[in-house]
């Protein structure tokens, strides 16, 4: 507003204001946390975190805890999936309860254990699994793992998966959460490498969600951000 209330003549004109990225990944995360309210997640959570972390974790105060919970959390479901859809085992543990009130309840486990047959791995598993290990030792950059067949393979038997899934309302909620940790990547993608499309994609992906969980202030100013910046390169040849 002060900069819309300013003189044509003055030099404050010619400035173009950003919606703070920080805040709006706070506001997101803390829609996602109102959504999925009831639906086990802070129960998932405090397997991991303590309770009084969680709740902050769930409004979007404590982001970086949140974040790396949401993406764990988000990378277990994507491996239930997989598991399910090419039939690899998921390692187990069983916990006894009388044992853990008495003893550590770190514990840890061997995956070298499970035992994974050669047929769980199709084709496309395989040079997925090699692209990874070429990936991590650098030999191979993000692009070329990105135009994969493999990985295109891979995703439209996720989306097979998902519509097969689609007429449950539980599985229904989970793909929606998976869905809303997708925009959540974009948009700390696009802000930790300065992609201004990836920004206006995933912030227009974020208002239905911010409207839904009531934060009506975010989806009121990203609205307008967003309108503006849609006609900021017309604005800028004048």
């Amino acid at each position: 507003m002060i900069v819309q209330n300013e003189p044509t003549t003055s030099s404050l004109k010619s400035l173009v204001l950003k919606l703070g990225g920080f805040h709006a990944e706070m506001s997101f995360v803390g829609s996602i946390g109102y959504l999925m309210s009831g639906s086990g997640l802070m129960n998932i959570f405090e397997t991991v975190y303590a309770s009084t972390a969680v709740s902050h974790m769930l409004s979007g105060k404590a982001i970086a805890r949140a974040v790396r919970g949401h993406f764990l959390l988000d990378t277990a479901l994507t491996a239930l999936i997989l598991s399910n859809i090419y039939g690899i085992p998921v390692p187990k543990i069983e916990v006894n309860s009388e044992e853990n009130a008495e003893g550590n309840l770190t514990q840890t486990y061997d995956t070298s254990k499970v035992q994974i047959h050669d047929t769980c791995y199709t084709e496309e598993m395989s040079h997925a699994t090699d692209l990874l290990d070429l990936f991590l030792k650098g030999d191979v950059c993000l692009a070329d793992v990105n135009q994969s067949n493999s990985l295109d393979t891979i995703k439209d038997k996720i989306q097979q998966f998902r519509h097969s899934r689609s007429k449950y309302k539980t599985a229904n909620l989970w793909f929606q959460y998976m869905d809303m940790i997708c925009i959540l990547r974009d948009f700390i993608k696009a802000e930790r490498t300065g992609n201004w499309t990836l920004h206006l994609e995933s912030l227009k992906a974020m208002l239905p969600y911010f409207t839904a969980s009531g934060h009506n202030l975010y989806a009121k100013s990203a609205w307008i951000y967003l309108n503006q910046m849609e006609c900021l390169k017309d604005k800028m040849r004048k």
